[in-house]
């Protein structure tokens, strides 16, 4: 699913685009699970107590498997610092020219999935999330020279 891509091509330059049309929260929240069944995202999230990041993970990888072990062995915090943080790490490979887009959605998918504005969908919210983890795992930067 993942592509090489240029970074002028890449999502975190994509503007949002309202909806023409009012969308229930089941709807939204439908689109959402479809979206993350074709990315093959997992319902399990980790969470990296160094980075403070909680993500979905990728599904039939090595994080969703130890979170499901560790949740069915009763341990406490089953699903802290699972494997390295995947937002970390694709940040440091996302080119320094899109590193400034990629903290700002970084920074509000955080914040909107957390607190007050956890359970509540929105259409912003569900391209939001489209968009970050479109990025952590789909794209793939083709590098041009080291300095970029």
């Amino acid at each position: 699913m993942s592509s090489d891509i240029l970074p002028e091509n890449s999502i975190l330059l994509s503007d949002y685009v309202k909806p023409n049309r009012p969308m229930s929260q089941n709807e939204m929240k439908d689109l959402l699970l479809q979206f993350m069944k074709e990315n093959k995202i997992s319902n399990e999230t980790v969470f990296h107590t160094k980075s403070k990041y909680t993500y979905h993970v990728k599904k039939f990888g090595k994080k969703e498997k130890e979170i499901i072990e560790k949740r069915n062995n009763d341990e406490e915090n089953y699903n802290h610092n699972i494997g390295n943080c995947s937002v970390t790490w694709k940040l440091l490979k996302t080119p320094k020219r899109l590193r400034a887009q990629a903290r700002d959605v970084i920074k509000e998918y955080m914040e909107l999935h957390s607190g007050e504005h956890a359970k509540r969908m929105t259409h912003y919210k569900l391209e939001l999330s489209k968009v970050f983890y479109t990025w952590l795992y789909n794209e793939q930067f083709v590098t041009e020279n080291k300095s970029n």
